[in-house]
């Protein structure tokens, strides 16, 4: 991904990552469950890792806004097949029939 279509993650500083890993940790948040969902994929996709988790890829990943900058700057797609890629996008929105997908819910 390049630097123009990564605009978005110039909004993620240091307050917000930190922010998420307190929500995270306590896990009292009603939206715990979904940002587990976001977060997984968010690490899937950055560290071209099918097995990759929030849990599991936390320190890696979100170490810094720099670093996180920087995996999802370095993001390759291709890392993916096609129907991986459509599973998370129907996810977030929803499928041809219409029904929403997992996180739009």
């Amino acid at each position: 991904m390049n630097e123009a279509k990564a605009k978005f993650v110039k909004l993620c500083d240091k307050d917000s990552l930190k922010a998420i890993k307190k929500i995270m940790k306590e896990g009292r948040s009603p939206s715990v469950s979904v940002g587990r969902t976001i977060l997984d994929g968010i690490c899937k996709y950055v560290t071209a890792d099918r097995d990759a988790t929030y849990a599991t890829k936390v320190d890696e990943v979100f170490a810094s806004p720099e670093v996180f900058t920087s995996f999802v700057k370095n993001t390759d797609a291709s890392s993916f097949e096609k129907g991986d890629i459509q599973e998370s996008a129907q996810a977030v929105n929803m499928d041809a029939e219409g029904v929403k997908g997992q996180i739009l819910k």
